[in-house]
């Protein structure tokens, strides 16, 4: 039971995540407001990215993504330093849409299962895939509500 309800939160923050995509169209999804570091489409990679690098070097999951997505929006990078357009909506969207499914279907026997390194952050241990997953949905929320301080930047909405 316990397990199934932790699949079914980070399919609740993915959920939340592809409506905001939903929402978006590709002019505005680089729009970059005064005091925002990232835009849209910066925030979106970096969900994926972030989740796909926990599971691979805390879980030992195969990387799975699409080329050149760490060198984009891997930690530290911004959108001001690319050199070529983002992936478009449609392709970050089949990006996230297909992560749980994939995570869940590459971790058969659960997720109580020992990372093969334990990830930190802030003095806190996260020792099983379990754990670590549910850092990457708190990760989420983080840029999900980065994402609505944009929109609100750009004057699109209420806080």
């Amino acid at each position: 039971m316990l397990e199934e309800s932790i699949w079914y939160q980070l399919e609740t923050a993915r959920h939340i995540t592809l409506r905001w995509i939903a929402k978006m169209t590709e002019e505005v999804c680089d729009v970059q407001p005064e005091g925002f570091p990232n835009n849209f489409r910066w925030h979106l990679g970096h969900i994926a990215t972030i989740q796909a690098q926990l599971a691979h070097y805390y879980i030992g999951l195969p990387l799975m993504l699409p080329d050149g997505y760490p060198e984009r929006f891997a930690n530290g990078t911004r959108p001001s330093e690319w050199m070529t357009p983002g992936p478009a909506l449609p392709e970050l969207a089949e990006v996230l849409a297909g992560q749980i499914p994939s995570l869940r279907a590459a971790l058969p026997d659960g997720l109580a299962v020992p990372a093969v390194k334990t990830f930190e952050r802030v003095g806190r241990r996260m020792e099983t895939a379990a754990d670590i997953l549910l850092f990457s949905a708190y990760h989420e929320g983080l840029h999900i509500g980065m994402i609505n301080g944009i929109k609100y930047g750009m004057g699109g909405g209420k806080r």
